[in-house]
């Protein structure tokens, strides 16, 4: 594989400011579906999948507006689902939407998703967790038809994790009878911010963020009365402060247990390595010089899926 060179040496100064994950905006956008009021999104980034998810919801219904950095979805209007063709072939994370479909109107219908860099990725794991959870599946013409006149919570065990299937049966089952427990679920930071964004509109979500179990329990509608606003995964910004010669290098967003390995890499650049609760990682530099060179090639993360890896 390729490498970064870095050439230092020279001071830092300044902010920078990260916008909101898309991979935490876009199954939060499908999800909103399942909410029977207003929703308001806060810092939703403005990027081409996020405009593809939009129209995605504008063709089945749901009203969408955009205001400066939020998104205002309306799932009441919600009128079909059936899942544009062409949209579909755009974004894979169109197919975030047969869990709430499903749940919200007993159906779903959608083509093999496309619009993946990576390469072709199938959806036989989304299939196999809806199916647990009593979808009927079937193929017609090049799409995918689901079916349910009721899901029931059920133990769903995958052979191994899969982002996109944990999010679509935890989205499901927040609507199912009965709990749903995940086993070798996901553990990405967007499964707990979507976990976080169920438990706003009513759901019971526990253990998201582990592999052993995701329990999702069916919505509590009446828990509130008022607009909702998802403000979960907007944590997953960073703010970098001060170059690391100058004091201290703070990552507001990085926690320690999801990157374990990354503090050799500081360590060989020669930083002192200091664990903090308040803030999960902070790196004071030695001496308040400026860094050594070092080559340093990524390594593979515990538990995450192999496309998630910066070194498949």
């Amino acid at each position: 594989m390729g490498e970064f060179v870095v050439r230092g040496g020279r001071r830092l100064t300044g902010t920078v400011r990260v916008n909101g994950a898309k991979n935490a905006a876009l199954p939060i956008m499908a999800a909103t579906v399942l909410a029977n009021q207003p929703v308001v999104l806060h810092d939703v980034p403005e990027l081409r999948d996020i405009q593809v998810m939009t129209k995605v919801l504008r063709s089945l219904g749901v009203t969408v507006e955009r205001v400066g950095r939020d998104v205002l979805v309306d799932p009441r209007t919600l009128d079909n689902y059936v899942v544009p063709a062409e949209l579909m072939q755009e974004m894979r994370a169109s197919i975030f939407l047969l869990g709430p479909l499903l749940a919200k109107l007993g159906a779903a219908e959608a083509t093999q998703p496309g619009g993946c860099a990576i390469g072709d990725r199938p959806i036989d794991l989304h299939l196999y967790g809806l199916t647990a959870l009593g979808a009927v599946v079937h193929d017609e013409g090049g799409r995918t038809i689901l079916r349910a006149k009721r899901l029931t919570g059920r133990e769903v065990h995958f052979p191994f994790p899969s982002v996109g299937a944990t999010e679509n049966v935890m989205m499901a089952a927040s609507m199912a009878e009965g709990e749903t427990r995940i086993r070798n679920a996901a553990m990405e930071p967007e499964i707990v911010d979507l976990a976080q964004f169920l438990e706003r509109i009513g759901a019971t979500v526990r253990g998201a963020g582990t592999p052993k179990s995701v329990s999702a329990g069916p919505v509590h509608w009446g828990a509130r009365s008022t607009p909702l606003s998802a403000t979960a995964w907007k944590r997953r910004r960073s703010f970098w402060r001060r170059p690391p010669w100058a004091g201290i290098w703070s990552c507001a967003t990085a926690w320690w247990t999801t990157f374990p390995d990354c503090g050799g890499a500081f360590r060989k650049l020669g930083f002192a390595l200091r664990k903090s609760m308040r803030r999960p990682c902070t790196w004071p530099a030695k001496g308040g010089s400026a860094p050594s060179r070092c080559r340093w090639r990524p390594a593979p993360i515990r538990d995450l899926p192999r496309t998630a890896n910066p070194s498949s």
